[in-house]
Parts: structure tokens; C-alpha cells; sequence
């Protein structure tokens, strides 16, 4: 057991590193040319990557429309759930996709560059932005889209079906389900739940 817990950690530890590597290179190599990355981005998950999905479906009651979120970058509370940038902003901005906006602005949004559907507090299939709410929001989102190509004059500012099979895709969910669980659940053993929770990974990664 001891083994298994040393090396769960060193595992951890190897993608941390990674991820402030990638975010390290992605700052100092400055933004890439707006326009420069042609695929679009799509963004699945939670709190780490909801850049306002939350805010605009019940504005006015997130706490991340109030200071200090988002005062050391922004200047002004940006509907993250940081004073600053997400990890989201930085691969984005470094892409050259500039900030995705969240699927549910419809105000001002550009969505040839992709939409992000994460919401804070998502979890796998028990909150009101879980994972497989979001992929209904995709799926819809993309049916909507393919219809307009239909439309004349509208080609320049709609996303194609090649923008999707060439699109990025990102997910990072999962941190909200085990937090709720044990914390709910003191002492029970979570060997159950965790391949419950897997299995919903499997079928929302099939979908």
C-alpha cells in the first residue's frame, strides 16, 4: 500500500510539473498570431476551465462577479473563479485562439474560434452543469451550427463539420465528484464509486 501511495504521488507530482512547464512556455514564447491555429476549440469541465458558463446562466449570483476574482489580470471580476487567468486562458492565449468565450454568452461571443460549455461545480452526471449536460449543450451546439451552414451569407462567422473533426478538444472533470463523495461519506470505502465514476467517464468520452 505504502508502494502504491508513493508512487500515485510521484505521478501527481510528474503531471503538476508538466502542466506549469507547458504553462511557462506558452507565456514566454508570447501569443501566437490571432487567426495563426485554424481548428477550433471546445472546452469541457469545471471550475478550473469555466471562464463564465456559470455567470451568464444566473448572473448577478456567482461570486466570481465580485471582487477579488479576476482583479490581478482583468482589472474587474471576470466570472472565473480567479483572481487571474485560468489554465484554460493560458493554453488558449498561447494557441492564438485569444479567450474562448462560454457557450451560453451569446452576447458579443465569437464562436468561430470554439466555445467552452465548463461550468464551476460540474461533476460527472449529479449537478445542474454536469458533464453529459454539457455534451447535450455541445451536441445541440453543433447541430445548430450545421444547420446555418445551409444559410447564404453566413459562412464567414458558423463553424463547419471540418471545424469539428479538426477541433481541440479539452476535459478536465472529475475533482468535484470525489470531494463530494468523501465528504459526504466519511469512512466508506470508495473502491465502488471510483469504477462508478469511470464507468461515467467512459460513456460521456463515447457520447
Amino acid at each position: 500500500m505504502a508502494y502504491w501511495k508513493k508512487k500515485s504521488k510521484k505521478q501527481l507530482l510528474l503531471v503538476l510539473v508538466s502542466i506549469a512547464i507547458i504553462i511557462f512556455y506558452l507565456v514566454n514564447s508570447g501569443e501566437a498570431k490571432a487567426g495563426e491555429c485554424k481548428p477550433p476549440l471546445f472546452v469541457f469541465g469545471a471550475s478550473m476551465l469555466d471562464v463564465g458558463e456559470n455567470q451568464a446562466a444566473r448572473p448577478g449570483r456567482e461570486a466570481s462577479e465580485f471582487p477579488p476574482y479576476g482583479l490581478h489580470y482583468f482589472g474587474r471580476p471576470a466570472a472565473r473563479y480567479s483572481n487571474g487567468r485560468l489554465l484554460i486562458d493560458f493554453i488558449s492565449q498561447g494557441l492564438g485562439y485569444g479567450l474562448v468565450d462560454p457557450y451560453l454568452r451569446s452576447e458579443g461571443s465569437n464562436f468561430k474560434r470554439g466555445a467552452n460549455f465548463a461550468s464551476s461545480g460540474a461533476t460527472f452526471n449529479s449537478t445542474f452543469f454536469s458533464l453529459s449536460v454539457q455534451i447535450d449543450q455541445f451536441r445541440f451546439f453543433k447541430a445548430a451550427e450545421l444547420d446555418l451552414n445551409l444559410t447564404e451569407g453566413l459562412r464567414e462567422s458558423i463553424l463547419t463539420i471540418e471545424d469539428f473533426s479538426e477541433g481541440v478538444y479539452m476535459i478536465q472533470i472529475g475533482h468535484n465528484d470525489y470531494k463530494q463523495f468523501f465528504s459526504t461519506n466519511p469512512g466508506r470505502n470508495g473502491n465502488t464509486f471510483v469504477i462508478e465514476t469511470i464507468q461515467l467517464m467512459k460513456e460521456a468520452l463515447m457520447r
